[in-house]
């Protein structure tokens, strides 16, 4: 099933001693619960990819499952004191489009591009047949009204370097969210690390 941290093991003892419960952490905990000390910061035009896999290294891991990627940083990205490392590895993949930081169920890191839904195969049909198991008296809430159908992401920028802007738009006639169903405009926005326009554009849409 995966790689896992124990977590808060309850001990039994009678002649043989053996785990009676045992919680399970993600592989995430260790660069979820570590930071840089100080003030860092990554410069500009350094490799996106190989600044993650050096704070991963910096965590003490060493098992890595790595896509290329030739980007580089647009500008300095400056640590914020106590950040956490998988806040700023996170960070840094969503800049270049790619995943935010999982491990498979070998232990290995995973750093990859993100692939948008319509180019990911179908793994599973959620459908009411014989192998469906729905709860007697179930209801289902959901407020449609916070949908947004239009995503605006943009960089912070600085004096040297212009912010980037990404703009998504929800334009399916067939969808009940999009701008043409509801017949005005549900707007979202996020300021957000990219390193391309390319890569704003795929942030705002995702």
């Amino acid at each position: 099933l995966g790689v896992y941290l124990f977590s808060s093991p309850t001990y039994h003892r009678d002649g043989v001693r053996s785990w009676v419960e045992v919680g399970l952490l993600s592989k995430l905990v260790v660069v979820e619960e570590a930071s840089i000390l100080g003030t860092a910061q990554i410069p500009a035009g350094s490799s996106v990819v190989e600044a993650v896999t050096e704070l991963l290294r910096g965590a003490g891991e060493t098992r890595f499952s790595v896509t290329p990627s030739s980007k580089l940083m647009r500008e300095d990205y400056v640590f914020d004191a106590g950040q956490s490392l998988l806040t700023t590895i996170n960070d840094l993949l969503d800049s270049i489009g790619y995943w935010a930081l999982a491990v498979d169920g070998e232990g290995q890191f995973l750093i990859s591009p993100y692939q948008r839904p319509e180019s990911r195969p179908v793994v599973w049909d959620f459908r009411e047949d014989s192998l469906s198991v729905i709860m007697a008296g179930q209801v289902d809430e959901r407020d449609d009204s916070s949908v947004p159908n239009q995503f605006i992401a943009s960089t912070t920028g600085s004096d040297e370097v212009p912010p980037l802007v990404g703009v998504a738009q929800d334009l399916d006639p067939a969808s009940p969210y999009s701008i043409q169903s509801r017949g005005r405009i549900i707007e979202a926005r996020d300021t957000v690390e990219a390193v391309s326009q390319d890569d704003v554009n795929a942030v705002a849409a995702r």
